[in-house]
């Protein structure tokens, strides 16, 4: 096993390189500027789309998209995701989280309106995503058709073998640490909850994220205030350390500031679901009147993921002091922790022994975030499963209910394979995942900015001179062959 977690990482340093988490950083920062950052500048108009919770036939509801994504964007990247930063990027990683969270929230919204502007009409569904976009969207076809139905491909492979091993590795490690259960019982048990959500299709999925994704994100938070309460003497050095830390400043941190910028961006990647297309794929299920609203609302989602609920489990971690910080660079030992997460790796079982710390939660702290962990995993991978579903009908020009039970089958047998798997591979794997999706998709975003930035200008222009924004495809040259944007 040792020899397969080599060989994904010499994998991951050719594929998810220092240059590709540049070229994010450069994207999400472009993206903010040319469209006068939309994230902050209309976040109102995000809340009021939120608003429109009404279902439809054709489709889901913004709101049930907006759950959908998040549901799937809050996941172990924002729990074992934020210790293993911390763990090789000191505090000053969660810094950089929050950076890529600010900026990175822009390219969420060229993702979902691209998503939304290209989708087509399926039966009664709506599909979209970075290979509709990039197939429909790129005006040389001899390498738009090639190059949308290369990142299908490699996202239904990333999403479906690469990638979610770390989530299901890290629920059923878990709670078979947390209930004491036996992991091979733990393993069905999840594998069959899974298999009955995913089998609903989206509506079933979109109706599962509904519910569970409210319950996860405020359950986990009102956990985490406990433990910052408990030590809010410490919040301001805490945060003192997380931001001298990031620039380099720090005494103790200062000299591992590149691995705090690198991990802080790869794991606010992960955490975010940015660049690599899901948020795309949730957007365009969506049935709304204009592209801009379903963006705006991806674009929240990330801000939520990564300034709230990321933000809350490094304060878990740091404020009781539960993590070893390692510099990467030499193997060096720069904080050992304290006593309490001795012998414990670098992941959710920091933040299990940070609640164990505060003497409320004291106890039944593996129990309460083993439950939490299982949510929030569970979550992201049936948003897997549906952005799988939908690349698989893009490649397939739709498939077959037989064809779609064979994948279904094919998806559950992996998440239990990967529960055997070495966690530091399984780490590898997300970021090999991400490069290959990551590097396709960001190109296209560059590619496709001008309809993205045009129509976001002229949806700026109607707001300010009081009229209802309507989006027409047929304004912007694209045409609407299923009829996806018709009444």
């Amino acid at each position: 096993m040792n020899e397969f977690t080599n060989i994904t990482e010499i994998i991951k340093d050719c594929i998810s390189n220092d240059i590709f988490i540049a070229f994010t950083m450069v994207t999400a920062i472009y993206f903010s500027i040319r469209m006068i950052f939309p994230q902050f500048r209309l976040f109102p108009q995000a809340i009021k789309a939120l608003s429109d919770s009404s279902d439809d036939d054709k489709g889901i509801s913004p709101f049930q998209a907006f759950m959908t994504a998040l549901g799937s964007r809050v996941g172990v990247g924002n729990v074992a995701g934020v210790a293993t930063a911390i763990a090789t990027g000191g505090p000053g990683a969660i810094a950089w989280i929050w950076v890529f969270g600010l900026f990175g929230s822009a390219v969420a919204i060229v993702e979902a309106m691209l998503g939304q502007v290209f989708k087509i009409k399926d039966g009664d569904e709506y599909l979209g995503g970075p290979a509709f976009y990039i197939s429909r969207g790129l005006k040389n076809k001899k390498i738009a058709i090639p190059v949308a139905y290369a990142f299908a491909i490699c996202s239904i492979i990333g999403l479906g073998i690469l990638m979610p091993g770390v989530q299901s590795n890290t629920v059923v490690n878990s709670i078979t640490q947390g209930f004491n259960t036996d992991k091979n019982v733990t393993v069905v048990v999840t594998s069959i909850i899974i298999a009955i959500v995913i089998w609903g299709g989206i509506k079933r999925i979109s109706k599962f994220e509904s519910i569970f994704t409210p319950i996860k994100c405020i359950g986990y938070l009102a956990f985490a205030i406990v433990v910052i309460i408990y030590y809010s003497e410490y919040i301001g050095i805490v945060f003192q350390a997380i931001l001298s830390s990031a620039v380099g400043f720090h005494p103790l941190f200062g000299g591992i500031v590149g691995s705090a910028v690198n991990m802080g961006v790869r794991r606010g990647l992960f955490s975010t679901d940015v660049g690599y297309g899901p948020g795309g794929t949730f957007g365009a299920a969506a049935r709304c009147d204009h592209p801009v609203k379903q963006g705006l609302l991806q674009g929240v989602s990330v801000l939520l993921s990564t300034l709230v609920i990321c933000t809350a489990t490094a304060l878990v971690i740091l404020l009781s002091g539960c993590c070893e910080i390692i510099d990467p660079s030499t193997g060096s030992v720069v904080y050992p922790g304290n006593e309490f997460s001795g012998g414990i790796v670098a992941g959710a079982g920091w933040v299990q022994a940070g609640l164990n710390t505060c003497p409320v939660l004291h106890g039944w702290a593996p129990q309460i975030l083993a439950a939490m962990i299982a949510i929030f995993a569970t979550g992201a991978i049936v948003g897997y499963y549906y952005v799988i579903e939908t690349n698989v009908r893009f490649v397939m020009h739709g498939a077959s209910k037989r064809a779609m039970n064979v994948v279904k089958c094919i998806f559950i047998f992996t998440l239990i394979f990967s529960t055997i798997v070495d966690s530091s591979a399984t780490w590898n794997l997300v970021d090999v995942g991400l490069g290959i999706l990551g590097w396709i998709n960001f190109i296209s975003l560059f590619i496709l900015s001008p309809i993205a930035i045009k129509i976001m200008k002229d949806y700026s222009h109607d707001l300010r001179h009081g009229i209802k924004p309507k989006f027409d495809p047929k304004r912007y040259g694209i045409e609407d062959e299923t009829g996806a944007w018709g009444a």
